[in-house]
């Protein structure tokens, strides 16, 4: 869709240097403020996708949570199918109560 706009605009622009009129010229310039401000959401959009996924990926392996039967251990070590007790953090890091979870693996 970028694309079409992007050949708009040099056609306008091309229109606009043939046969000057301010219409034209007004029409050009707001099609090329839609292709970069496009690009400039499109790149923002991106980087926000790449940053959440790498702090997805580190939450992977910085998770850890107490086993019902042993002492902690790192999310990343839990097999699947093993219960797990989850607390919801609280104000002033308390939990809330365990609340039984599986992980699945």
């Amino acid at each position: 869709m970028l694309f079409v706009v992007a050949c708009g605009s040099v056609l306008t622009t091309l229109s606009a240097l043939l046969r000057p009129s301010v219409f034209a010229w007004v029409i050009s310039g707001w099609l090329w403020l839609t292709v970069v401000f496009a690009n400039l959401a499109e790149a923002v959009a991106e980087g926000r996708g790449k940053a959440q996924a790498d702090s997805l990926r580190k939450a992977r392996t910085d998770i850890v949570a107490r086993r019902l039967r042993d002492n902690w251990r790192v999310g990343i070590d839990l097999r699947g199918a093993e219960t797990e007790t989850v607390r919801a953090a609280g104000a002033h890091g308390r939990g809330a109560g365990p609340c039984p979870a599986v992980a699945r693996g």
